[in-house]
């Protein structure tokens, strides 16, 4: 959990240097208001408590294989909705990384 806290503390203050900070927060805040998200866009908030939800199941011993299985499922379940929304995000995605789909490297 601290390492969520140090990653959140050097954005804001990444932000805050480069004088992004109302911009991002902004961005944040279109995250989480659905009044004023764009069309086409979700609110993230149900993503947010499904992944809470079982990650405090997953404090529980005996429950946390079946955490573990659930959590793979809504990784991939972003991993569709955000294909669904970019067919290109594959591409964008090897583009990014500077992998040639035709040779591999």
């Amino acid at each position: 959990m601290a390492f969520v806290f140090l990653i959140v503390g050097a954005v804001i203050l990444i932000a805050g240097v480069r004088g992004t900070q109302d911009d991002l927060f902004k961005l944040v805040q279109g995250d989480f208001d659905p009044s004023l998200q764009q069309a086409g866009q979700s609110s993230f908030i149900p993503w947010i408590l499904a992944i809470l939800i079982i990650g405090a199941v997953g404090y529980v011993k005996e429950l946390r294989p079946l955490s573990h299985g659930f959590m793979a499922l809504i990784i991939i379940a972003m991993i569709i909705k955000a294909f669904k929304s970019d067919p290109n995000l594959f591409q964008e995605f090897n583009s990014a990384l500077g992998i040639n789909p035709q040779t591999g490297l």
